[in-house]
């Protein structure tokens, strides 16, 4: 399985989403989003996703939190 979860800091989401999948035995690859230049590449390859996180599992899009809490409960 691969997933790779897009977070930016402050984000409670963010923090649930990881939390959840840590708990659930799930490895990511975490994009964080710190900077200027990291958040307009995200932008620009995903103009429609402007909630973080944004989470993606095996290529599919899951969404966010609540869409991942939903797949995975």
């Amino acid at each position: 399985m691969i997933a790779i979860i897009y977070t930016k800091a402050g984000c409670g989401h963010c923090t649930a989403a990881k939390n959840l999948m840590t708990n659930k035995g799930i490895l990511y690859t975490e994009m964080y989003l710190d900077n200027q230049e990291s958040i307009q590449k995200f932008i620009t390859e995903h103009p429609e996703k402007r909630s973080m996180p944004q989470i993606w599992i095996d290529n599919e899009h899951i969404g966010g939190y609540e869409q991942l809490k939903t797949k995975l409960l």
